[in-house]
């Protein structure tokens, strides 16, 4: 009986795990491919940055906005990592399935009883 028992606690855990890695395996194809994006844009704007720093006449306001603008690409990058981390957060199971829980509270409690019964007596 605990044979046939043990194949299905598998199959409970190994679908568990892997709706989890699906999951996360979405979460970090779509922040890669974000901060990808991100990355070839701020490439560009500091390429654009040099360009016009080793100008003749750097123009101040033209430099000042493509800081600006490599900053908040910084920024989307920082709040996509914490985006990512939260979800694995939230896909992370807090505890195992309730089914896992009562039979391991039943087996601990079985034990515990015959233990009980035989040192007593």
């Amino acid at each position: 009986m605990v044979e046939t028992r043990k194949p299905r606690l598998r199959a409970e855990v190994g679908a568990e795990r892997e709706e989890r890695f699906s999951a996360w395996t979405g979460a970090v194809r779509a922040s890669v491919e974000a901060v990808e994006r991100l990355a070839d844009e701020a490439r560009e704007k500091e390429r654009m940055l040099r360009g016009l720093l080793r100008g003749p006449a750097p123009d101040a306001a033209a430099i000042g906005a493509l800081v600006i603008e490599l900053d908040a690409c910084c920024k989307k990058i920082e709040r996509i990592r914490r985006t990512t981390r939260a979800s694995f957060r939230r896909t992370r199971p807090s505890s195992p399935p309730a089914s896992l829980v009562e039979r391991s509270t039943a087996r601990v409690l079985a034990v515990r009883g015959a233990f009980h019964a035989a040192t007593t007596q």
